[in-house]
């Protein structure tokens, strides 16, 4: 058995390297896990997550399957840990068989225990999507031999495609589609066993780590105007995951080049998150920002925790709200840009 995660990374990458591509087995770090090896020498919490993450590296092998994905979320676990180290008094809870445990507690500025559950959420249909994109890579690379030896015309078409969101089938992913995915993957009893641990008050934290997807901070408005695409208006995503309405329509994306489509789309099938579980006090969404991550907080006007919304406040870029109170401390306009250090995208507004 290889006890060093980054010898057994960086043994996976060079097996598949030149045959195909593995998407998630790409996010791992190679830096991150050199550091996860050393630090498992003097502390527990990262030793227990180092030997289950290469064992089910080791179930996984260069294919993609659920233990892949469950070495992965083990693996973000410990960058979550670190990142929020660094802005509050966090931490890792024993795993227990005898009762659900959430992943971390934090403990407020007055005192109060906060449990904190983490889900790292992955594509839709994700094992068969990163097989069909392994299987994409490695035609790519059939083709690519193939052009060089001037089997194939040099204009053969070698790009791969794929969108995380996009169930086998489907032909287009509506905002409808993406908040009913991402209501699926969290609307499960377990997670509300776990928060409930211990009586303490309680935040879901969902994380994008595995998503080839880009995110902006402007998902937690209730609508926003897309600035690249002609001022389209669209409903966003985390603010109606957490307080949309049954029967409420979504705004929705128009087509680049089919203006005048009907952008007012389906009703939503149910309320969000945070109203049908009220025991949930906040859920806070971390999202990729170049290197890095921006995390974005939501609760509801009457949940009125001093603890949990001194935390969302104190490691939280953005804090809103249901009534959409907090909209102006977003920091930037989002009429014109998607981060407030992008391009000014004025000019199409």
């Amino acid at each position: 058995m290889i006890l060093s995660l980054w010898e057994h990374i960086n043994k996976l990458k060079s097996e598949i390297a030149g045959i195909s591509r593995n998407a998630v087995l790409d996010m791992f770090d190679e830096d991150l896990c050199q550091k996860i090896d050393e630090r498992s020498k003097t502390e527990s919490y990262i030793k227990l997550q180092l030997v289950e993450i290469i064992s089910h590296l080791m179930e996984a092998g260069i294919n993609h399957t659920a233990h892949m994905e469950h070495a992965f979320s083990l693996y973000n676990e410990v960058q979550i840990f670190d990142h929020l180290q660094q802005k509050c008094n966090i931490h890792p809870v024993k795993r227990s068989k005898k009762s659900n445990t959430p992943d971390f507690t934090i403990t407020s500025k007055d005192n109060t225990n906060i449990n904190l559950e983490l889900k790292t959420l992955f594509a839709a249909d994700s094992v068969n999507l990163i097989r069909d994109v392994q299987k994409q890579f490695f035609e790519m690379n059939v083709k690519r031999e193939a052009i060089q030896k001037g089997v194939l015309p040099s204009h053969t078409d070698v790009s791969a495609n794929w969108n995380f969101f996009k169930k086998p089938g489907q032909e287009e992913v509506r905002r409808f589609d993406m908040i009913e995915l991402l209501y699926s993957k969290l609307d499960k009893s377990n997670t509300l066993k776990q928060l409930n641990y211990q009586g303490n008050p309680s935040i879901l934290m969902v994380d994008f780590a595995a998503y080839d997807y880009i995110f902006c901070p402007q998902e937690a408005l209730p609508y926003f105007i897309y600035p690249s695409f002609h001022s389209a208006m669209v409903s966003g995503l985390f603010w109606h995951l957490c307080f949309g309405r049954e029967g409420e329509r979504l705004m929705e994306m128009p087509e680049e080049m089919d203006m005048g489509r009907p952008c007012l789309g389906t009703e939503m099938k149910r309320d969000g998150l945070l109203y049908k579980y009220p025991e949930i006090k906040a859920m806070i969404i971390g999202i990729k920002y170049r290197k890095g991550k921006r995390l974005v907080g939501l609760h509801t006007a009457r949940m009125e925790d001093p603890a949990v919304l001194n935390t969302l406040y104190e490691i939280c870029e953005f804090v809103n709200n249901d009534f959409n109170t907090e909209y102006f401390r977003i920091g930037y306009d989002p009429r014109i840009k998607y981060w407030p250090d992008d391009t000014d995208y004025s000019s199409t507004v």
